[in-house]
């Protein structure tokens, strides 16, 4: 199953990094999301699911799988385009002098099929650069308290994700 892993550094407290990243009633830091919806008795902790509007994707849900309070998070996908077979993140926060450093681990399977397998590269960059965007999504709403959802734009979520690409490594 391919990943991808990444990691940036947030100057804030481990509280306000971790209550942003687990917020399943809003996700305003995340680029092209229209909206969230919180869909499961469980607001927080394993079994909490959001159900996202993506500005792109058809409108499918996020579930928490595995759930560590202010260390830890995983997330499997529910209800992607069939040519995305399945898709899982683990997000952790680790304290690195006097920032915070989220690194994410994005695990997916394509289902694309003989005929169209000449555009995985061009579907594991689409998948990189949204994760990009929601790295840095994460850092600027958290540092600023700015959103970057409702009618943030392609263009606004492309100048984004390079403002802060300098920022972001592979973990």
């Amino acid at each position: 199953m391919p990943n991808h892993v990444y990691c940036i550094d947030i100057d804030s407290s481990r509280e306000a990094v971790w209550q942003a990243l687990t917020d399943f009633g809003g996700a305003s830091w995340i680029p092209k999301v229209v909206s969230t919806e919180a869909v499961s008795d469980e607001q927080r902790g394993v079994g909490a699911e959001q159900r996202i509007k993506h500005l792109i994707l058809p409108p499918h849900s996020k579930r928490v799988m595995s759930w560590s309070d202010a260390q830890r998070v995983e997330v499997r996908y529910v209800g992607l385009p069939e040519q995305i077979a399945s898709m899982s993140e683990n997000w952790w926060l680790a304290d690195q002098k006097g920032l915070i450093t989220v690194t994410v681990d994005q695990h997916y399977e394509l289902n694309l099929g003989e005929a169209i397998m000449n555009i995985v590269p061009f579907v594991q960059d689409a998948l990189k650069q949204d994760l990009f965007e929601a790295l840095a999504g994460l850092k600027h709403y958290v540092e600023t308290g700015d959103p970057t959802t409702s009618d943030f734009i392609q263009m606004a979520a492309t100048e984004l994700r390079e403002g802060y690409t300098s920022t972001i490594r592979p973990a």
